[in-house]
């Protein structure tokens, strides 16, 4: 059976709930406490960074089997 997770990450972290918590952590709070920030500053400057973060993300943790399972394929 093929592992959804790149090996150097599959040895920290299995595919399951707790993955998906330490994502939410280190991308989605962030990006959210940037956003309301951002809307009271007027600088969207920094809202690029994380989501360029967000977008490569599954380039990162997922093998080439993850991403097709998320429904990341060639068109």
């Amino acid at each position: 059976m093929d592992s959804e997770l790149r090996p150097f990450w599959n040895r920290i972290f299995n595919y399951n709930w707790k993955f998906g918590l330490f994502l939410i952590l280190i991308v989605c709070i962030p990006r959210f406490i940037l956003v309301l920030n951002a809307n009271a500053s007027g600088n969207y400057g920094s809202i690029g960074l994380i989501m360029t973060i967000s977008a490569i993300a599954p380039f990162i943790f997922l093998s080439k089997y993850g991403r097709k399972e998320i429904g990341i394929a060639k068109p």
